[in-house]
Formats: structure tokens, C-alpha cells, sequence
């Protein structure tokens, strides 16, 4: 299996919604386009395993997805 990629259901949302990310590493990044206003809304936004996921696939979701720039990791 090379697309897929095991997140909750808020992990899940943000992913399609483009909130959430990867690089070519399989890193996920966050777009700056994100707003977590509260701390709980950013403490929530942490980045899940993407090791196995295909390099096509993360390809794919950065161009057709994914909006903005990533943000740089605190």
C-alpha cells in the first residue's frame, strides 16, 4: 500500500482541506494558511507518521491540495 496514511478524523479533515501536508521527506507540514487561534486548536495540529505514503501521492496532494506555503517547525 503507497497511498495511504492512518490519521484520526481531525487529522483526516485537515488533510483533505489541505490544512495539513507532506514533503518529499514524508514530513508533515502545516500551511501558514492555518489560524489556530486557541491553544488547543494548535496543540492539535501535531504531525502524524507519513513514512510509507509514495512519493507520487505526496506529489499529487501538494499540487492539488495542499494550500499555500508550509510553515516553518517551532
Amino acid at each position: 500500500m503507497d497511498n495511504g496514511i492512518c490519521l484520526c478524523s481531525l487529522h483526516h479533515k485537515l488533510f483533505d482541506k489541505g490544512v495539513l501536508g507532506l514533503t518529499s521527506d514524508r514530513l508533515i507540514t502545516v500551511s501558514r494558511a492555518f489560524v489556530g487561534r486557541a491553544a488547543a486548536a494548535r496543540a492539535q495540529v501535531h504531525a502524524p507518521d507519513a513514512r510509507g505514503v509514495h512519493a507520487e501521492h505526496i506529489a499529487w496532494h501538494r499540487g492539488e491540495v495542499f494550500h499555500g506555503a508550509p510553515r516553518t517547525p517551532a
